[in-house]
């Protein structure tokens, strides 16, 4: 899958889950220094980036030519975990989980796996492998508590709840 058709899906699928906490999603352009994606709005006025990255499969996958879809067993369901609002705070682990379990859920017979992405600069984020062999990293950009915008802080150094 590609990143463009990724970040539309991913948006689709979070907007599509009902969840009272989530009271947005929209595209994220990026920056220089930050990948493009979504910014994640919360009811409490806390919002989250997720900046997507793209790795094609071995061999390449050229952007001039046209989508090659491959398909296979989607990843084996899960439990969507609970994910609501702790104190009127957003649990980013939780939200974490909760994205991780759509996806997965989702029954898209183009990803292969979903799995947290831990350590490194990157204290939060996604690794969503696809049956091509590509892979797209949801990396949690910003973590920003109510009023904050994008690099109010260092991109990558989510905190634990906003």
């Amino acid at each position: 899958m590609r990143l463009a058709r990724f970040v539309t899906y991913l948006s689709d699928l979070i907007s599509s889950t009902p969840n009272p906490a989530v009271s947005g999603v929209t595209g994220y352009a990026g920056t220089n220094d930050t990948p493009v994606g979504l910014q994640v709005s919360f009811s409490t006025g806390a919002s989250i980036v997720l900046g997507s990255v793209r790795t094609a499969a071995s061999g390449g996958d050229s952007a001039d030519s046209t989508e090659r879809i491959i398909e296979g067993e989607p990843p084996q369901q899960t439990d969507v975990p609970a994910f609501d609002l702790d104190r009127q705070k957003i649990s980013v682990k939780q939200f974490e989980t909760w994205i991780a379990a759509l996806i997965t859920n989702s029954k898209n017979t183009e990803v292969e796996s979903v799995r947290p992405i831990q350590g490194g600069t990157h204290r939060y984020g996604l690794d969503v492998a696809f049956h091509s062999g590509a892979h797209i990293y949801v990396y949690f950009t910003y973590t920003l508590a109510p009023g904050k915008q994008p690099g109010s802080h260092p991109p990558y150094q989510g905190v634990e709840a906003i």
